[in-house]
């Protein structure tokens, strides 16, 4: 009787757990016009199969000569790397004369979901080149990359053998560590060494083997990311924790400028973008991640303002005038869409020296 009691039980427990799941999927369709499947709502970054392991604080790096259709956002994208570990540009020539506007960062410049043609380095590269600009382009960005990761690449992979005009740079890393760690957050905090990330490697694995495409879990991953937004105040985000953090970002960005003024090069510090699940939250201004993204902002701004050869610009204000700013992203975190690349890529070049 005991064990006919429990079979019932598990029976009955699985029955509802799919019927809610049928519900959501239901209600995901007529809400957003399309299946779950085509366009999971969230993604989950750490090391990746285009990257490898390298012994520095670069952590990871890209894999050479490497090609693969991918997913992870709703759509296929194609990706490849060239023999320098930089991801390919359609059409341009290896060989290419004239000093290089290095595209440094996450997985927004990398270009995320979009083929590699699609890319802000490649739109933007197509820019210059309709213009005559003999200058070439590097996309030498990283997904998951933070300040200090993709300041210890151009070290490392770049300034050595790379004429430099310019260095384009915009991460988003390290605002989502200090937004989560906040008094411990420290410099060195990125995607694939922070262990207080509650994705492990057991969840990257049942996310990339199909959990993505579950209504019941992504509803429950959303309103988890949402409660961890709300408040007004966070007690590990206080002023004390904000003036480290600037500081502390303003010696890695100085490093930065020193590398950059080697080369004789100029700096563009571009603003993080909001993830577009906040964009359009009720809680989007009393967020703990947007004053994390803030003071990060700031930062830049400020330290633009403070220094020769650098400019700060703000993207966030210029997506907001646009027309369907949601529309500029392919899913609710900050990863651009062909339309959201190319008015970056033309609002970079508009602000080039």
């Amino acid at each position: 009787m005991h064990k006919l009691r429990l079979t019932v039980l598990v029976g009955l427990s699985v029955s509802s757990l799919i019927g809610i799941e049928l519900f959501l999927q239901i209600a995901f369709f007529l809400k957003r016009g399309e299946p779950l499947f085509r366009r999971p709502l969230l993604s989950v970054f750490s090391i990746r199969e285009y990257t490898e392991w390298v012994p520095d604080e670069r952590v990871v790096t890209l894999k050479k000569d490497y090609g693969a259709t991918l997913g992870g956002v709703g759509r296929r994208w194609h990706f490849s790397s060239d023999s320098d570990r930089f991801r390919r540009i359609p059409g341009a020539a290896k060989n290419e004369k004239g000093a290089a506007i290095v595209f440094l960062g996450d997985s927004v410049p990398f270009g995320y979901g979009l083929d590699d043609g699609e890319s802000v380095p490649a739109q933007f590269w197509s820019l210059i080149k309709s213009r005559g600009d003999s200058r070439k382009v590097i996309n030498a960005a990283i997904p998951s990359y933070s300040l200090l990761q993709a300041v210890t690449r151009l070290a490392v992979e770049i300034i050595p053998r790379v004429a430099i005009d310019t260095v384009i740079l915009q991460v988003y890393d390290p605002a989502s560590q200090f937004a989560a760690l906040g008094k411990a957050w420290r410099p060195q905090a990125n995607w694939a060494t922070n262990s207080q990330s509650w994705a492990s490697p057991w969840a990257l694995l049942a996310f990339d083997f199909g959990l993505k495409y579950s209504a019941l879990y992504q509803a429950g991953l959303r309103a988890s990311f949402k409660i961890s937004q709300m408040g007004t105040h966070s007690p590990r985000i206080d002023p004390d924790a904000v003036q480290y953090f600037r500081d502390v970002n303003v010696g890695t960005l100085r490093k930065l400028h020193d590398l950059i003024q080697q080369k004789q090069g100029h700096l563009l510090l571009v603003s993080t973008n909001p993830p577009a699940l906040l964009m359009n939250s009720d809680v989007v201004r009393q967020s703990e991640l947007m004053a994390a993204i803030r003071s990060l902002n700031n930062t830049l701004k400020e330290f633009a303002e403070e220094h020769n050869g650098v400019r700060f610009v703000d993207m966030s204000a210029h997506f907001e005038q646009l027309p369907d700013p949601l529309g500029l992203f392919i899913d609710e975190c900050c990863h651009l869409s062909p339309r959201g690349s190319l008015a970056q890529a033309e609002f970079l070049f508009e602000s080039m020296w």
